[in-house]
């Protein structure tokens, strides 16, 4: 079972000037000795721009016999229909099921 969430929103930046007089103590220092600053920084001030993190889980069961594999899918058709869930609802029915069912195996869980 793969699971994937990416969450994002967009960073706004407020500059109190406009134009030369946008730029810091230091890019001002940039901008009066470097002819080639609009080639290297652009001419262009940056309002927005979009950030986010994507949150990846992987889960795998393997189970000690075929019966008991069989089992775990016939009690958990939704696994089966490959249906995407969050990952607190599937961890939920994987501990249910497997324990209730008393099935034998291991679980592995990779989060990144």
């Amino acid at each position: 079972m793969n699971y994937y969430s990416y969450i994002g929103d967009t960073v706004g930046v407020a500059v109190a000037n406009t134009g030369e007089d946008a730029l810091s103590a230091t890019g001002r220092l940039i901008y009066d000795n470097d002819s080639q600053f609009g080639v290297r920084c652009g001419d262009k001030l940056i309002t927005s721009y979009p950030e986010g993190a994507l949150y990846a889980f992987s889960a795998l069961a393997t189970f000690e016999s075929e019966y008991d594999k069989q089992e775990f899918l016939d009690k958990t058709p939704e696994f089966a229909a490959d249906e995407p869930f969050d990952i607190v609802t599937a961890t939920a029915i994987m501990n249910k099921t497997i324990y209730h069912y008393d099935l034998k195996g291991s679980l592995s869980m990779i989060a990144h």
